[in-house]
């Protein structure tokens, strides 16, 4: 929740920072990244860590009501308010405060959780944010099928190369 694992987050301002790079050089480019709103792992979407260096937090939006749908589509629910309020009794410095107050206006209870997510990413990184591609959009999911097809049909040639792959990784002496 809040923007993901600071690993993404990282991996966000990453591929911003690439396509200002590759402009810089006079390549038209820009930084794309995938919001796996399509997810089922709603335990990995509704928790978050907070720490104030002396304590740490780990509020929930609580129990998987509704498993077989995607996070995409899900409304976080009356539960983020609660974990709202928990961020900003952690973090009452005035330094925080907009960060609370941004949080506050993109995970509202009525908000869709991918919504929250790319509204939340935008104000983080401002004007060089990434394009926010959603795994959801009718457009990409409609330009994505003859691949999809494709893959279909080819499934057990792409599992053999994976497996290779995989026994190459192996050999080398690297872990999977």
């Amino acid at each position: 929740m809040f923007g993901g694992r600071v690993v993404s987050l990282r991996r966000r301002w990453g591929v911003a920072r690439w396509g200002l790079w590759l402009e810089g050089r006079g390549i038209p480019a820009v930084g794309v990244f995938w919001v796996a709103t399509e997810d089922h792992d709603f335990d990995e979407i509704a928790a978050c860590a907070l720490s104030s260096g002396a304590e740490l937090r780990s509020p929930r939006l609580g129990e998987d009501s509704q498993p077989l749908l995607p996070v995409g589509m899900r409304t976080l629910g009356p539960e983020v308010e609660a974990v709202l309020q928990e961020a900003a009794e952690l973090y009452p410095s005035e330094l925080a405060l907009p960060v609370i107050e941004a949080l506050r206006s993109t995970y509202r209870p009525d908000a869709r959780i991918g919504e929250a997510f790319c509204r939340f990413m935008c104000w983080l990184t401002g004007e060089n944010a990434p394009l926010l591609l959603d795994s959801m959009l009718p457009a990409l999911k409609e330009a994505e099928a003859p691949w999809m097809g494709r893959l279909v049909e080819q499934r057990r040639d792409v599992c053999e190369a994976l497996d290779l792959a995989g026994e190459r990784t192996l050999a080398a002496g690297l872990k999977l």
